[in-house]
């Protein structure tokens, strides 16, 4: 046909048209008719026209050969594209008029494609259906709301010859492939061009797309190269172009949710969003990771920030199942990583939770080793995360997060993350270097559990570490960093063989201090811990006490704050009292060098729930309210909230706006939702540095410990203890107990039957 491109044309395009149909083959061949509409100035939609009502029907299709299809459908493409332009700056009136003409012939168009479809190859078809597609997507932007039946009704005939004719269409050659790409493109494009005006048949058009993208991935690989690369190419674009598409959707309907209050509790968009997510895991399937992570992740903020919160539904919980089984096929490391800690950032500021980041570390811990995310990523996460409030507020996502660190330590090859946690313990400020040192309890009782081969090397380094914290501190600089190597050195100690524990700490200068500290009770180490405290409290009666032994005291205080059980509270009672007044009788400067001691003893006052003891110290503190305001503390405060009514005087003589912050958590229940400790939500701004003394020790004494999953069993022995070293306080407790206690008792006792039956 090319060939014959300046060959003479016998009538005009006016001539043409007055031809009757069935005159027209005989007047001229089927190549002069293209030509002599290629040469028309005549309008776009006259000549569209003339092809559906005569043309088309004038010659045998059966006689076309590929080349002649291809002419024709690039001529009919450039009519739309001229069509648009008119339309475009047309009025309204003519406008209306022009769309509704074209619409008609496009529907008389596809109702004699129907009548030929037999003679069409694949590609060939496939190029037809995408101009179809493509005259709803391009007058769709024209179309008025009210009047958009035409245009849906062009779309639903495109899709049903579509879908009749999906299961014969074989991928043989090139240009099989180069219509079906054409051809799926058109299909996401209209998709999300008309979901505004049919939601059913945008969904509808998704379910040809996932068709069709499963009909690609099926495609016989037994080709020769070239073929084989543009299949290669089918293949991405028949799973990137869609999964883009269907998310834009999930998108534009998470943003309708946001916009408008009304769909809230309308579950039918929820279904469709549902829907669409399982559409992206359908098509997902026929790639190794998916193509997207920036589109998927607005997404799945959209959800956890608002429809998470505002909505309430059965269907959320599926929902949120879908969108993490999508993170785990989420390709482009270096992007996820971005928008991962972008997230974070913004979760911190809005004081909200850390659902994707869960998702994403449970993931990265049950993939194999060529996804795991590298040291620099977790570190940036746990930055991050402990740079903001979740700390304080949201337990059990607390505890999960530890978990997934733990397992991500161990399989870290390089011991970075180990190193990692061991700096932040004994460097950090206080949130880090606590949620490090849970890290490394989960850790090493999942290592010695399962080998005891580093063991003594470990516990070597960290009761080197301690003895660097041994002594101390007035101001607190050191202290958690002691109290936290200490929680260590426990955990690991408890997979050693009592019998053989004291050989572990045998070059420790202070092996008595640690191996009680620990939970060792011989007899020797009892004795000595008795005798020294009878001895040192004594000695404070005295003001003879030198500073290294006031140190020890405070370890053997804080020995019996942890077991009680350990000490002779008949024979050394009294003589802490009477060190605890004769301190208060000294000067204001003098009572402050004594203020971890004091502290200590109020963690032992409230351990013994002493009635007599109690008022003796009530009448010390009321005689000495000055002095007492220099030593204020949590413990003091947590003593004093507990003895109510007798206190109030005095915690109204001692209120100050730090002293209500403190007193107002400690009176929070550990049961309350998370909205109600907002009191920590400026907590990051302060840079983890506390502002007073009297902060130091909160955090870490209430911290409340939540056990909320399997992995954490690994540490049993510890648990074992901290059931031992509690029943037995409670057995020399003077307290009645309530029928309440008595439920939780026998709840209590039913769990360990069970446990002793295994």
């Amino acid at each position: 046909m090319a060939s014959l491109n300046n060959e003479e044309l016998l009538i005009t395009f006016e001539e043409l048209t007055q031809l009757e149909t069935a005159d027209i083959s005989a007047c001229i061949e089927r190549y002069q008719a293209l030509k002599i509409c290629e040469k028309s100035s005549a309008p776009a939609e006259d000549i569209y026209n003339l092809w559906v009502r005569k043309l088309f029907k004038a010659y045998e299709t059966s006689e076309y050969t590929n080349e002649n299809w291809i002419e024709i459908i690039g001529f009919l493409e450039k009519l739309l594209e001229n069509f648009i332009q008119n339309v475009t700056s047309s009025k309204s009136d003519t406008r209306s008029k022009q769309l509704h003409q074209w619409w008609k012939d496009t529907h008389e168009f596809l109702q004699w494609l129907q009548t030929t479809i037999g003679n069409l190859e694949i590609h060939i078809l496939c190029l037809i259906l995408a101009f179809g597609f493509e005259i709803v997507i391009q007058t769709s932007r024209f179309a008025e709301k009210g009047n958009m039946q035409p245009l849906t009704v062009i779309h639903q005939n495109v899709l049903q010859i579509l879908s009749k004719s999906i299961h014969k269409m074989e991928i043989q050659r090139s240009e099989d492939i180069h219509g079906l790409n054409k051809v799926l493109k058109s299909l996401c494009d209209v998709a999300s061009a008309m979901s505004f005006a049919d939601i059913k048949l945008s969904i509808e058009t998704w379910r040809i797309v996932a068709k069709i993208s499963s009909k690609c991935s099926e495609a016989p690989m037994e080709l020769d190269i070239e073929l084989k690369n543009s299949l290669n190419d089918l293949k991405r674009n028949s799973t990137e172009k869609p999964i883009f598409g269907i998310t834009e959707e999930l998108r534009k309907l998470f943003k309708y949710f946001q916009e408008d209050k009304s769909a809230l509790n309308n579950d039918n968009f929820l279904k469709v969003a549902q829907f669409y997510l399982k559409l992206i895991k359908l098509i997902s399937k026929n790639c190794p990771k998916l193509p997207m992570a920036a589109e998927y992740f607005e997404v799945y903020s959209m959800f956890i920030h608002h429809l998470k919160k505002d909505v309430k539904s059965n269907l959320l919980d599926a929902i949120q199942s879908d969108l993490n089984d999508i993170l785990a096929m989420v390709d482009q490391r270096e992007i996820i990583e971005k928008h991962l800690c972008q997230h974070l950032i913004e979760d911190n500021k809005i004081f909200s939770s850390c659902d994707l980041v869960l998702e994403y570390l449970s993931i990265s811990c049950k993939a194999n080793k060529n996804y795991l995310p590298d040291t620099t990523l977790c570190k940036r996460i746990f930055d991050i995360v402990f740079e903001g409030p979740l700390f304080f507020v949201d337990c059990e996502r607390f505890f999960k997060i530890l978990i997934h660190f733990a397992t991500l330590t161990a399989q870290d090859a390089t011991g970075e993350l180990h190193l990692q946690w061991c700096k932040h313990v004994v460097e950090s400020k206080w949130i880090k270097s606590y949620t490090s040192c849970e890290i490394l309890r989960i850790y090493y009782g999942y290592l010695f559990k399962n080998s005891d081969a580093h063991l003594s090397s470990c516990l070597l380094f960290w009761t080197k570490a301690w003895q660097r914290y041994k002594s101390y501190s007035n101001k607190e600089n050191g202290n958690y960093q002691k109290y936290l190597i200490e929680m260590i050195i426990k955990t690991i100690a408890a997979y050693v063989p009592q019998n053989t524990i004291e050989q572990y700490f045998v070059n420790c200068p202070n092996k008595d201090i640690i191996l009680l500290k620990c939970g060792v009770d011989n007899m020797r180490l009892l004795n000595h811990l008795n005798s020294k405290l009878t001895s040192y409290l004594k000695r404070i009666q005295n003001s003879m006490l030198l500073k290294r032994e006031y140190n020890e005291l405070l370890h053997l205080l804080d020995i019996w704050c942890r077991h009680e059980q350990f000490v002779m509270v008949g024979v050394v009672k009294d003589d802490l009292i009477k060190a605890f007044t004769h301190i208060f009788s000294l000067s204001s400067l003098e009572v402050n060098k004594f203020k971890i001691f004091i502290w200590k003893c109020f963690q032992i006052f409230k351990i013994l729930n002493d009635t007599h003891l109690d008022r003796s110290v009530m009448k010390c503190l009321g005689e000495n309210t000055n002095k007492t305001k220099v030593v204020l503390g949590v413990y003091m405060l947590e003593y004093l909230l507990h003895k109510r009514p007798q206190s109030d005087s005095l915690l109204k003589s001692l209120q100050s706006p730090n002293l209500m912050k403190i007193q107002k958590f400690l009176e929070t229940p550990k049961t309350c939702e998370i909205n109600n400790l907002h009191i920590f939500k400026n907590v990051n701004n302060e840079n983890n540095t506390p502002t007073a003394n009297e902060y130091q020790e909160v955090h870490i004494s209430k911290r409340p410990r939540v056990i909320t999953d399997n992995s954490y069993a690994g540490d049993y022995k510890f648990i074992l203890n901290e059931i031992l070293e509690h029943s037995q306080k409670l057995t020399k407790s003077a307290v009645a107990f309530d029928d309440k206690d008595m439920e939780l008792l026998n709840c209590i006792k039913h769990n360990i039957d069970k446990c002793l039956l295994k």
